[in-house]
């Protein structure tokens, strides 16, 4: 059952990070319904139901996500928001793919025994043909994001990569 009523609170009205934090608590749950990796049952994410010209005013104010925000900044929230979050850990927990805690300029091993150095160009494939390298012990689980994430929301991505890497320059 897809949710119709207007949800009691819209985080986009919201002041405070606090306020907005709590808003989004109130927002209906919506789980994956596809099958695609081990943490499936983590995939979770929000919706809400709001009046049409309640719509209008929070993708005005939604935007430009990079307004007046450093790009690390930007990546850690597409981290979370775009889901990679379920698959890859930033504290070094091996998941469905591998952690990015210093992923960023590590060297590894694909499949096939050719090795590789994550940089800004192997990222971006990961991300775009995430099937064309797998790495040495993770299987065929993610999908692609080419047409869902843009080369400037994948820059920001790598940036937060690096804050979180021994290995970035």
């Amino acid at each position: 059952v897809l949710p119709t009523l207007a949800n009691d609170e819209n985080p986009f009205t919201k002041s405070t990070p606090e306020e907005e934090e709590l808003a989004w608590k109130k927002a209906y749950d919506v789980y994956c319904t596809e099958y695609c990796g081990t943490f499936h049952s983590e995939m979770l994410t929000k919706a809400l139901v709001v009046k049409e010209d309640e719509y209008a005013d929070a993708l005005r104010k939604a935007g430009d996500i990079f307004k007046g925000r450093p790009a690390a900044e930007v990546g850690k929230n597409l981290y979370i928001s775009t889901g990679c979050a379920t698959c890859h850990s930033i504290d070094g927990t091996k998941g469905t793919g591998p952690s990015w805690k210093d992923l960023y300029g590590k060297q590894g091993k694909f499949v096939d025994g050719t090795s590789y150095t994550a940089d800004d160009a192997y990222i971006k494939q990961s991300i775009y043909e995430p099937q064309a390298h797998l790495v040495e012990g993770f299987g065929p689980a993610m999908s692609s994001y080419k047409g869902q994430l843009d080369d400037r929301r994948i820059g920001a991505i790598i940036e937060y990569m690096k804050t979180i890497s021994v290995h970035a320059p």
